[in-house]
């Protein structure tokens, strides 16, 4: 059972990036929403986090299968 929590965590980790990457303007606070450097951050951020969430799903299933 624990071996599934990086796995799950990966995958939530993914959803929140392609999220925040996808629709930024939705990921911000509201009175941030009009400005484009906040807007950018966040679109930047979730770039990030799609590719911190892959890397630990990968990381996870490898572990399940290799250990």
């Amino acid at each position: 059972m624990y071996d599934f929590i990086p796995i799950i965590c990966g995958v939530m980790i993914l959803g929140l990036g392609i999220y925040m990457t996808v629709n930024p303007v939705g990921a911000i606070r509201k009175d941030l929403r009009e400005d484009s450097k906040a807007v950018d951050k966040t679109k930047k951020s979730g770039l990030v986090m799609l590719i911190l969430g892959l890397i630990v799903g990968i990381l996870g299933v490898a572990r399940f299968f290799l250990f």
